[in-house]
Order: structure tokens, then sequence, then C-alpha cells
């Protein structure tokens, strides 16, 4: 008899709740870990509960009877994938709001206090000058903030672009990562604010407004991965949020202070000090690193109310302390492989050494005053007589050096050898003719420091070898050297092109090949073998020996001989490293000489010298004579401009790479000795004929140079063993 409808549905509903009882713990089992999951949730996490979904879906329809086995992998798959979906959409959510603690998890309100109290106690107290910390040249925080107002974004040495009101933070409208990263380093709402303190025109502090709370409600509240990978970069953190604290000192006192804004600016800067103090995020020996200590310590000390403000003080400066000791030797030589980064980092220190002198905030164990006195001598002795800082390394191309500059300004007063180098001779008193910083890597030498007005006349070389692994910006420059001569530049260092790792340009510009080094096999190298051998300095002359073996199996020695005033002597000697074994395989050596822009090479008779000749209109008028002694003989070849692959370039603003010529000398064999005589002279200065034809002889333990000079024959010998000595 059948079982009556009534019947059939009360006997069914037990077997369906037993059905869905799998379905539900299976959705709780998938949800729940995404939903309070410990880190950063990824696509990863949504596919392995998405995955978890689908198996469950499975398992179910095995468990089903036969004829309702689809229904069963569709309801349950359905369920799994919703249960992936719900628990990744929770867990996103509790991440974002994660990232902020709230007022009262970051601050001490007092007993009993609310957060309008507290709000109000911080607009009444006095600002805590964290201004100085960041400053932008006066002219070019005006017309930028200009641009802002009108849409108009200038960023580094790009042209102004137009960018929408709200920003999605993901612009890239350049391709460029340096426009990417300054973008979120945000520098312009430093410049915005200057402008309205400069003005009192409230525009100014309302768009500074628009933008902090924009990037707030994008890239820190944003559910999952933030708009850009710049977003939360380790240096464009620390400077955000040292340009958003002389901000909110504005901002708090003025007509635009809103208590929910305020706060929400409070739990941002909390969440920076956060990042900033994670170990996780910290950026140790290096240049970031050290702006991420005065970022953290400035948050610490503009809002002592933080419950972690001693802490993270105490932290900022223990850190900074290790960092000086890693990144600066004792001499004062920051060893970032850059000259530039040595004036940055002296700029970073000065501000921060000012800030906490002010603040009564000491770090335990470090002389920071007397770190920078010394960094401030050396930076006078990169400084090339032009005024612009050598170009080695990741050195962009700045205006020159002057007394403008507030930071050199401020150590000029006390070290007069920079006080001589800024003011061209005019204050101050010379430096040392020649320096060696041996450890470091560095042999600087000149020909005079010559009082005004021919201070820029003098010349100036500059070899490196600086090698210190784990530290930043290393370029494959070692035993390379610049020579500045006669009011401009005649043997060349690349300079800076940017920092996009993937541009063929840059990758050209760090590489061996942009270099005045030697070639083998027409390859370049890597690694951080270079090291100063020896060196001696005299009235006359001085000389230094360095090596690095960078090509496996091969060591590259080069000696570097400067006669006073104008003459130099490159020998390298490049074979296998070390005593026996068999013959060496043959190779192809090439000796490269990166010539400066605007000279005219011309390669002599039996493509054995190169003469380059400048003095366009207005321009001081060089002669620049290139003679091969030894290997080398016969095969000078210059090259300009070639794209394949790329060759005789240099670049002087970001992403420019301009054609310069290159000179080339080639040796063929097991080894290679090259021995370069180099002079400079003004063009039409007269010089005395006669004398022997320069002339070279390289043995282990000595090196014999003979060439001609004042109408006669100079000689020197350079005896090499436990010391370098030399006879003229």
């Amino acid at each position: 008899m059948a079982e009556p409808p009534e019947t059939r549905s009360r006997s069914r509903a037990p077997g369906t709740l037993r059905a869905c009882a799998p379905a539900a713990f299976a959705f709780l089992a998938i949800a729940l870990p995404l939903a309070f999951w410990p880190g950063r949730l990824g696509y990863r996490h949504l596919a392995a509960g998405a995955a978890a979904g689908l198996g469950c879906a499975a398992l179910a329809a095995l468990a089903a009877p036969p004829l309702r086995r689809k229904r069963a992998f569709l309801a349950a798959a359905a369920a799994g994938l919703a249960a992936a979906g719900a628990g990744s959409a929770a867990g996103l959510w509790r991440e974002a709001r994660g990232r902020a603690p709230s007022l009262a998890e970051a601050f001490r309100l007092e007993p009993g206090g609310t957060v309008e109290a507290f709000l109000e106690r911080l607009q009444r107290r006095p600002p805590k000058d964290v201004a100085s910390l960041l400053k932008a040249a006066p002219e070019k925080r005006s017309r930028r903030s200009d641009l802002l107002l009108e849409g108009r974004l200038e960023l580094h040495e790009h042209e102004p672009v137009s960018v929408p009101r709200d920003l999605s933070w993901d612009e890239d409208p350049l391709n460029d990562k340096t426009w990417r990263w300054t973008l979120h380093a945000m520098p312009y709402v430093e410049w915005l604010t200057d402008s309205f303190v400069a003005t009192r025109d409230g525009r100014f502090l309302e768009r500074a407004e628009d933008l902090v709370l924009d990037w707030i409600e994008d890239n820190l509240f944003c559910l999952g991965s933030p708009p850009s990978r710049m977003s939360w970069h380790d240096h464009a953190t620390a400077l955000r949020v040292r340009a958003w604290l002389p901000f909110w000192e504005q901002w708090v006192k003025s007509h635009l202070f809103d208590e929910p804004k305020a706060e929400l600016l409070l739990r941002a800067v909390a969440a920076h000090g956060e990042r900033l103090a994670s170990e996780a995020f910290y950026t140790r020996s290096h240049n970031h690193g050290i702006d991420q200590d005065v970022a953290l310590i400035a948050i610490a000390t503009a809002f002592p109310e933080l419950r972690k403000a001693r802490e993270w003080r105490d932290l900022a400066c223990a850190r900074l302390r290790t960092q000086v000791f890693e990144t600066i030797s004792p001499a004062g030589v920051h060893l970032e492989h850059s000259a530039g980064y040595h004036f940055h980092t002296l700029g970073v220190l000065t501000a921060a050494c000012d800030f906490m002198s002010r603040h009564g905030i000491a770090v335990e164990g470090l002389d920071l005053e007397e770190v920078l006195r010394k960094m401030a001598r050396v930076a006078a002795y990169l400084i090339q007589p032009d005024g612009h800082i050598v170009p080695i390394g990741d050195t962009t191309h700045e205006p020159s050096l002057d007394t403008s500059d507030p930071v050199l300004a401020l150590h000029a007063e006390r070290d007069p050898v920079l006080r001589f180098a800024l003011t061209r001779g005019r204050e101050g008193s010379p430096g040392d003719g020649s320096v060696v910083f041996e450890r470091e890597g560095y042999a600087i030498f000149r020909d005079a420091w010559r009082p005004e007005p021919d201070f820029e006349k003098g010349l100036h070389v500059v070899l490196t070898a600086a090698a210190n692994p784990g530290l930043a910006h290393k370029q494959a420059d070692d035993l390379s050297f610049t020579f500045f001569g006669l009011g401009r530049e005649l043997i060349v260092d690349p300079g800076h092109y940017s920092y996009d790792e993937l541009d063929p340009a840059r990758r050209y510009a760090v590489s061996a090949r942009a270099h005045n080094v030697v070639l083998v096999d027409g390859e370049g190298f890597s690694g951080y073998s270079a090291r100063i051998e020896a060196h001696a300095l005299q009235e006359g002359h001085a000389v230094v020996q360095a090596s690095h073996d960078n090509y496996p199996g091969l060591r590259h020695r080069r000696t570097l001989l400067y006669v006073r005033p104008a003459t130099l002597f490159v020998i390298d000697e490049v074979g296998p490293a070390g005593a026996g074994g068999g013959p060496a395989a043959a190779r192809v050596f090439e000796q490269l000489f990166h010539l400066g822009p605007g000279l005219k090479p011309l390669v002599g008779p039996g493509r054995s010298s190169v003469r380059a000749a400048s003095g366009g209109p207005g321009e001081p008028g060089v002669e620049l004579r290139v003679v091969a002694m030894v290997d080398g003989k016969g095969t000078a070849e210059v090259v300009e401009g070639q794209a394949e692959p790329l060759q005789g370039w240099i670049s002087r603003g970001h992403r420019d790479l301009r054609p310069a010529p290159v000179l080339k000398l080639t040796a063929r064999g097991g080894r290679a000795t090259f021995a370069t005589w180099i002079e400079a002279r003004a063009s039409g200065e007269t010089q005395p004929e006669g004398g022997e034809g320069p002339w070279c002889r390289v043995e282990e333990g000595s090196i014999l140079i003979r060439w001609p000079a004042g109408g006669g024959t100079r000689q020197a010998q350079i005896r090499r063993g436990g010391k370098l000595e030399v006879r003229l």
C-alpha cells in the first residue's frame, strides 16, 4: 500500500538533516580557517579553499544514492565554493581592519577620557617641528604645488602629467619604476604643506588632505592586496610618513580639522609605526634602513602618547647605531659604492642629528656629530672642480653644488676644505692633493686646489675599487676611474640611468661594458673581490695599485700613476690567477676609455693613439691624448652610440641616454698587459718638441716608463713588492 504523502515527508526529514550535517560541517571547515587565517590571504588560499569545496562535493556525491549523485555534487560544490568565498571575504575584511589599530589600542588615552578629549588635547599642544626632517627647495615646492592644484603632478625629473582627483594608486602614466615609487613616497604632501605655511592659502592644505586620506582608504583599508607593489615599499613607507607628520601639525590646527578624519590619520600613522618597527619589514645595512629609523624616531617624538613610543624610539636608535657602523667607515666614507649616496646619507643623518639634539634624543655608543664631521670632509674630495659630484655608481647628475645647499652649507661653516670646494676657492682652505681610502676602495688625486678664478680648471682623478658584499648600488666598475680637467669631463663614468633592472639601458649602465675597465672575451663581470693593494703619495705624483678576481680564473691588476699636473699612466695586467698551471687559453682583452661628451676623437696613424679635442663656442678648449705603449698598439678603435650590443653611451639624467665616444684597445692571447699614456692640455697650448716617444716595460717587480715632456724625456720607475715606490 502506498505511503501517505505526509508520512513520506516526515520520514524524509531526518534523512535530509543527516545529509545536510556533513555539508554544514564542510562549509564551516572551509570558511572558518580562511576567515581567521593568521597571515595575509592570497589567491593560493582561495584556490585551496575552492579545491577543498570541490573535494567535499565529490565525497558527497559518492555517498549519495546513484540517482541523486549529480544533484548532491552540484549542491555540495555550490556550498563549498560559497564557503571559500565567504571565508576569504571575511578574512580579507579582518586583515584590512587589522592593518591599523584602533585609537584606544595605539594611544594612551587618559583614564576615563574620551576620544574627543584626546583629540582636543592634541590640538592645543605645541608642534614637534618634524618639518625639519624633510625639506624641498622653495622654488620646486612652489611650482609643483601650483601644478597639483591644476591636476598635474611632476615627480622626479619627469614632465608633469595629468592625474585624476581620486587616484587609484596604481597609476603609471610614464611606465617608470621611479615615478611609481615617488607617487607612494608622497613628497608632494610636503610641498603642499610648505606652500600652505608660506601663503596661508587653504587650497594647498585641502589638496594635501585629499591625497593623504585617499591613500589611507585605498592602500591601508583595501580588501586584499594594495593596488601597487610600491604601496608598502620599504623606503617609500618611511618617506611617506615623514611627509605626513608636518602635514598633521598644520592640519590639526586648521579649519579642516574633523574628528573622524583625525582618528583615521592617527590610526594610519600608528600603522606605519608598526610596519617600520617590524623586523620582517626592516632593511638592514642600507640607506633605506636609515630612513626607516629616522621615520620611526619622528613618529615616536611627534606622538609621545603612542603606547609604543618609547619602545619604537629605543629600537630605532639601536638600529641606527648599527646602520652607521655597517654602512659608514671609520674614515667617514659611505660604503654603498656611490658618491651620490654619500651625499644623500650625509643629508639624512644631518637632519636627524639636529632633530634628535633638539628633542634630547641620544644614540648610545654613537657620536653622530663626529661621523658627520668626517663625512663632510670626504664629501669635499668627491666634488669635482666644476661642483658636480663625481658620477661613480648610482649617482644622479644634479646641478653643481655650492653654499646654497643648506646641508652642505652647514658643514662648510665648520670644515674649511668643504667650504673651499663649494665656493670654488673663494673661502676656506685647500685640502690634500691626494687621498686614498684603502679599506673603502677609493683613490682621489688633484693637481692642485686652485683659488678663484681658476678653481674649475683643476684636474681631478678618482679610481674606485669599492667592493662591500651585502651593500647596495654595486656596479661592475671595479678598477674604473674618472678624469676631470681644464673645466670639463675627459674620461667619464656612465652615470645613473634608472633603477628599472628590466630596462636594457639600465643593465648597460651598470655593466662593465659601460665603465673604464678591461673586458675579457666581450663579457662583463660581477663580484666583490676588488681591493686596493698599495699606494704611494708624493708632492709631484701619486700611484695606486688595485686588483680584482671577478673573472673566473683570472686576475686583473691595475696600476694608476698620476704625474702632476696632467699626465696619467694606466697599466693593466690580466692573466691567470695564481702560480703554475698549464698554458692559458687564448682570449680577447679590451681596454676601454669612455671619453667625455663633446670630445671629438681622431685615431692617429698606426692606430696606436687617439687625440680628442673640444672647444665649441663658449667652451674651454681641451685636448686629450691617449697612446698605447704595450699591448693594444695598432688596434685603437672608437665606438659611439652603438646599438647592438649597447656601447658608447652615457647618462646625465633620469632615463637619459646620449652617445659619447669610447676608445677600445684590443689584445689577444693567454694574457695581456696594457700600458696607456693619457695626457690633457688646453687647446693651443704650445708643447716643446723633442724627446723620445712613450715607452713602457712591465716586469713582475717593477714598471719602467719613459715619455716626452718639456722638450725632453721624463722617466718613472715603479717598484713593486710589499709597498709601492716611485722614482721620477
